[in-house]
């Protein structure tokens, strides 16, 4: 499809979820190496929820891990999650992988995040969902200088 469309290997990130990876982890691997392979980032998304061994884990072709938001939502909260993130993020990194954090909601998630060497955040600190529409909007006002994304943060 790739080929088809014309589109740059580049801007492709498959993202799947742990617990769909793990559903046949033999075929799963297969799939992920090819298309890893031709230059496809792949991503694990909602680490930590289900039930993955840690052996499939490291042997998959991945290049980022997403931490669920339930242990984000316990930044500030809980000493446990707080731990759970903070070895969930050296352990991507010492395999190799860039770290997203989802459900950051405040500052403090984002500080202790920033804290940890998490690579990426994402959650309604800095915006909530948007349609299609909006997002375009808002994305070509960025392009042509009239707004600046990174300003808009609780504002949207």
């Amino acid at each position: 499809m790739l080929r088809v469309h014309n589109l740059p290997v580049e801007g492709v990130e498959l993202e799947l979820t742990e617990t769909g990876v793990m559903e046949d982890p033999e075929k799963s691997m297969e799939e992920l190496l090819r298309l890893h392979e031709l230059g496809v980032s792949i991503s694990i998304d909602d680490f930590g929820t289900g039930y993955s061994s840690l052996d499939y884990l490291r042997r998959l072709p991945l290049d980022i891990l997403k931490i669920d938001q339930s242990f984000t939502f316990g930044i500030g909260e809980s000493d446990n999650d707080e731990e759970i993130v903070r070895v969930m993020i050296r352990m991507a990194h010492a395999m190799g992988l860039k770290v997203i954090c989802e459900g950051v909601e405040t500052e403090e998630h984002l500080n202790f995040l920033k804290a940890h060497d998490c690579n990426f955040v994402q959650g309604y600190f800095f915006s909530k969902p948007r349609s299609v529409n909006d997002m375009t909007e808002l994305l070509e006002n960025e392009l042509y200088g009239s707004v600046n994304v990174m300003e808009l943060r609780g504002n949207t």
